[in-house]
């Protein structure tokens, strides 16, 4: 790294890192791997499916860790053993602890009948106020049924510029989190990002109207007790909406999903 500009130095040397800082290229992946390694010494096993999910029982009660970048969220069955894991974890990291109300742009609403639904109501006025379309007359339905879309389709005139990726990537966040029912719509817009026309800008437009309309949407995750978990998912395929390369297009990230949990 370079040299403090109050310290005096001979021009043509640099300083030798002995650890990571914060901004380095390295340092997002030097904090994860050291405090993966602290829960796995604590006691936690790391899961194969999801190297973010850490899972361990502390007191024969069960304990589960999502870990994303620097924000965690924990679940326990035992309050008690909740609060002891935290101050363990305090004594190694700063940390700050609050009820889970929010987290990665999700927001998380505890219900009185032991339900937990997700949902991204602000985050969705935000993009829509940032795209400025809350003008817009709401849709029911993200994309209109035969939309076939092409490289080709209506380019933009010459001088025009559009904040399609900008776009694109608002609408991927959400599919991936709170809205897998747009997840078929942005799978097929995001294709044309290298070169989008008016007609492409549209149908983005049109998927945040969807939203616009139904910004309280998410998913609800039941309370139910002594029942396993059953997981049900469904898949299309279309030749039509690759129509250049006859590429077929497998709809896998739009899933209905049935769950049976206890939390």
């Amino acid at each position: 790294m370079d040299h403090p500009p109050s310290l005096n130095y001979s021009i043509g040397l640099v300083c030798q890192l002995k650890k990571s800082l914060y901004g380095l290229k390295q340092a997002s992946r030097c904090w994860n791997k050291t405090f993966s390694e602290f829960l796995t010494n604590f006691g936690f096993s790391r899961s194969i499916a999801d190297s973010c999910v850490f899972s361990g029982v502390f007191r024969e009660k069960r304990v589960l860790l999502i870990l994303y970048v620097d924000d965690a969220l924990i679940f326990c069955e035992e309050r008690k053993v909740l609060l002891e894991i935290i101050d363990d974890i305090r004594k190694k990291f700063e940390a700050t602890i609050c009820d889970t109300g929010y987290f990665v742009g999700m927001e998380i609403d505890y219900r009185q009948d032991g339900t937990i639904f997700l949902h991204s109501e602000n985050y969705i006025k935000r993009i829509i106020k940032r795209f400025n379309l809350y003008g817009e007359n709401p849709y029911t339905i993200p994309a209109e049924p035969g939309t076939i879309l092409s490289s080709d389709s209506n380019p933009l005139l010459e001088g025009t510029t559009i904040p399609y990726r900008e776009a694109i990537g608002s609408l991927m966040f959400l599919a991936i989190t709170t809205r897998p029912d747009i997840a078929f719509a942005v799978n097929v817009v995001r294709r044309f990002q290298s070169n989008p026309g008016q007609e492409h800008w549209n149908v983005v437009k049109r998927i945040f109207r969807y939203l616009k309309g139904t910004e309280t949407y998410g998913i609800e995750y039941f309370l139910v007790i002594n029942r396993t978990c059953h997981l049900i998912g469904y898949s299309d395929a279309d030749l039509m909406m690759w129509t250049q390369e006859s590429r077929p297009l497998v709809m896998s990230s739009q899933i209905a999903r049935t769950f049976a949990t206890q939390v």
